[in-house]
């Protein structure tokens, strides 16, 4: 069964490519470009995994996260952000991953958390 993987990034580049390689690897993944897209997503759909990225207009990573937690709070995140440290701990963020990241890496930490 193929996991299913939410790629919050406001850079159309990074988050076609991220979801261009997890598709590769036999993910079902979809793309939003803000942490409101993403909330409307999540009205509708399951998801398994979120990478988020922190710096986005209309809603960031940061407010994504505290409305994620209200909404859906099992599903595990992973940070990819040019930010290089998170400062507040959350519950749902299992790992942070800074930008310019190694596709291998990503895809290490997906696998280990996408369930």
């Amino acid at each position: 069964m193929s996991k299913i993987i939410l790629v919050v990034d406001d850079d159309a580049n990074i988050r076609n490519l991220i979801i261009e390689v997890l598709n590769v690897i036999g993910c079902k993944s979809t793309g939003a470009r803000n942490g409101k897209q993403a909330l409307e997503l999540l009205t509708n759909h399951t998801f398994d995994l979120i990478t988020l990225d922190i710096s986005m207009p209309e809603m960031d990573g940061i407010q994504f996260l505290k409305e994620l937690i209200k909404v859906a709070p099992s599903i595990r995140v992973i940070l990819v952000t040019g930010i290089s440290q998170f400062l507040k701990p959350h519950p749902q963020v299992k790992a942070v991953i800074t930008k310019p990241f190694d596709i291998e890496q990503l895809l290490a930490v997906v696998n280990k958390y996408a369930g």
